[in-house]
């Protein structure tokens, strides 16, 4: 039982760093999946211009991005 308690301590430590780290990244970290934001930190709202977090969240991904990415492709078909 001492085992899974340092095991979950130690997980606890890692999810807690991570959440500083993402939060307070001076770059913007956006997570996404092929058509929606999962989540993003504040340096992500200021790059896209917004002031509320919520809102970005439920744009699409494909309406923010330029017409076409660099290699030629539409951003609506990536």
């Amino acid at each position: 039982m001492e085992e899974r308690n340092r095991t979950q301590q130690s997980l606890e430590e890692s999810e807690r760093k991570f959440k500083e780290l993402f939060d307070q990244s001076p770059d913007a970290i956006m997570l996404i999946d092929r058509t929606s934001w999962l989540d993003c930190n504040h340096a992500a709202v200021q790059l896209f211009e917004t002031n509320d977090k919520a809102t970005l969240l439920t744009q699409k991904i494909q309406t923010l991005s330029p017409p076409y990415q660099p290699d030629g492709q539409r951003s609506i078909d990536a």
